[in-house]
Parts: C-alpha cells; sequence; structure tokens
C-alpha cells in the first residue's frame, strides 16, 4: 500500500529538470514499480513532502505504527536513479531501520538528561543491527556500504547528537559488536550514563543480535 502526495510528485518533476533527465508523465506508476522489490517490509509507504518539508537529505520515519513515511528527496533519487545499488541498499536498510524502532524500543522518559540520552542511543544501534538483519541477513558488507551512502548524503556534519550517535560511529558499533550488554554498556559509556538499573533494565529488554562479519 502506498500514498504519494501532490508535493512530491512536483519535487520529483522540479529534480528531474534540474538533472536533466525524462521521467515519463505517471510517476506514482513509476515510484510503484521501482518499489516493487521491497513488498516483504509488509507496511503501508507514505511519500511525503510537507512531513520534513522538502528537506535536501533522504529521511524516513515510523513513528505511527505499521507506517513508514518516507521525505520527497528519497522518492527523487529511487525515480531518478534506478540503476544506483548503494541507493537502494540505503534505503531498504532505512526500511528494516525504521521498522525495528516500531517493533521494539525501549520506552523511557527523562527529558535532556545522559540517562534518556543513552535510551536514545541504544534504540538507534538496536534499530540499525535489527534492520540488518531483516534486509541484508545479518551481513555487516551491504550494511556498511549502504551505511556510509547515508553518510555521504549529509548535508551538515556527521556528529553525535542527542539522540543519534555519528554515522562513523554506528558503522564502527557494526564492525566491532554483536549487539548484547557489552555494547549497551559501552555505549553508557560514553553518553556518561552511569544509572546501572537502567542499563540493566535496557539489556534485559533487548535480545542480542550477531552479525555475519565475513
Amino acid at each position: 500500500d502506498m500514498i504519494v502526495s501532490f508535493l512530491v510528485i512536483r519535487y520529483i518533476k522540479v529534480r528531474a529538470k534540474e538533472e536533466k533527465l525524462n521521467v515519463g508523465d505517471d510517476l506514482v506508476e513509476l515510484l510503484r514499480i521501482r518499489l516493487e522489490g521491497y513488498k516483504q517490509i509488509g507496511k503501508r509507504i507514505v511519500f511525503s513532502w510537507l512531513w520534513d518539508g522538502g528537506g535536501k537529505v533522504p529521511n524516513a520515519s515510523a513513528t505511527i505504527p505499521g507506517i513508514l513515511f518516507i521525505n520527497a528527496e528519497w522518492a527523487a533519487r529511487i525515480v531518478l536513479y534506478p540503476d544506483d545499488a548503494d541507493m537502494h541498499n540505503a534505503f531498504r536498510l532505512t526500511m528494516g531501520h525504521e521498522f525495528m524502532h516500531q517493533e521494539n524500543d525501549y520506552f523511557f522518559l527523562e527529558p535532556f538528561t545522559k540517562n534518556e540520552k543513552f535510551v536514545y542511543w541504544v534504540n538507534e544501534v538496536h534499530a540499525d543491527f535489527g534492520g540488518i538483519v531483516k534486509v541484508f541477513d545479518g551481513r555487516i558488507n551491504p550494511a556498511l556500504q549502504a551505511m556510509e551512502y547515508k553518510r555521504k548524503s549529509k548535508i551538515r556534519e556527521d556528529r553525535d547528537t542527542f539522540t543519534h550517535p555519528s554515522w562513523e560511529r554506528r558503522m564502527y558499533f557494526v564492525r566491532e559488536f554483536d549487539f548484547n550488554e557489552k555494547l549497551i554498556r559501552e555505549i553508557a559509556a560514553i553518553v556518561g550514563c552511569k544509572n546501572e538499573q537502567l542499563i540493566q533494565r535496557v539489556s534485559k529488554h533487548f535480545d542480542g543480535i550477531v552479525l555475519c562479519k565475513e
């Protein structure tokens, strides 16, 4: 199931004109064809310009259960660059990552504290690991290429934020760790979370994930 806003269609047409590419008139059907390979995700896809105000960085969100919001920039890249394997892998990983958030995030509310930052980071990293299992059968090589694509797509500097580790750090976690209590404690140390009870509760909440490092 897919919904495409008229503002997204307009955005794609503007981008196509800028790139001097001919994409035809029925862009909704073209998007549908491009997304045939993603049916296994089994969720409603909503291409929205308003969701992030026409942002230039490919972005997505699964904050509403069962629905994946995708911005106009992703839509444009999917339509305009059908042969870009790195882009498609990055999009696949984005979808897997966002739906992992829906399935098993740890809910915690303690605004603007190191404890909350710790939970945000663990949820993000868990979604990375789980997304890699979903779309790449746990293989890290295509995942790292997809994450590098996302890193290069950023307009601003790749850096840690309150809610997300940097892409460089997330790739480091994927390369060097399994998802388990050891990694969770590593994240706690990095962000300065010293709440032992919280660390233990978060560790018990998640099942371990072992990726294929070869």
